[in-house]
């Protein structure tokens, strides 16, 4: 029994030395992988600005893709037109209360006229034909708002958003019937979308 007691408490002093050595070796180990690992704050903030790099890419890109987008339409689009509509639009429609759509309905009837063979050719002139938009003369005073120039843009990049023989747009009836009618309620007045058949 005294002997078989001897040999548990050799044996458990030989597992306790090897548990140290073994411990003491991997801590050895740490110390000598660490000492050639030379920490430069200079490349931890490179990587740092690596990755945001990565993540501010596709934001760059979609940005310039967009620039290239609007500068390709604005290359189509005549400048004088783009103004003298916009300055137009403004006059007529450009109240913030104002629809998109309503702005662009009061593009197209000018565009319509352009087309059409009973009108001038050209926006500006179809704009100053006598008699036909009342206030021409202070239209040069006016400054357009964002939300003007951008539907008069679409309408001079995509056409008419009206029937072709819609030409007129007055607070009065004229033309061959009307085609919409809207009624202002911060102004108080009504107009009217006409076509000539």
């Amino acid at each position: 029994m005294k002997y078989k007691f001897k040999n548990s408490i050799i044996l458990l002093y030989l597992l306790c030395i090897i548990l140290i050595v073994f411990v003491t070796t991997l801590e050895e180990n740490k110390i000598e992988k660490n000492k050639y690992i030379k920490i430069e704050p200079n490349k931890i903030n490179c990587s740092l600005k690596y990755e945001e790099n990565l993540i501010k890419r596709p934001i760059e890109m979609q940005k310039k893709e967009k620039e290239d987008k609007e500068s390709k339409l604005n290359s189509n689009i005549n400048e004088d037109d783009l103004y003298w509509l916009s300055q137009i639009v403004m006059q007529e429609m450009g109240g913030d209360w104002v629809s998109d759509e309503l702005q662009q309905m009061v593009a197209s009837v000018i565009i319509n006229r352009v087309n059409s063979e009973y009108f001038p050719n050209t926006v500006k002139d179809v704009i100053f034909q006598k008699g036909q938009y009342a206030g021409v003369e202070y239209l040069s005073r006016v400054e357009p708002t964002d939300k003007v120039i951008e539907n008069c843009k679409y309408i001079l990049e995509n056409g008419s958003i009206l029937p072709n023989n819609v030409v007129f747009q007055a607070e009065f009836v004229q033309g061959d019937g009307v085609y919409y009618t809207y009624y202002d309620k911060y102004v108080g007045s009504t107009t009217y979308f006409c076509y000539k058949n």
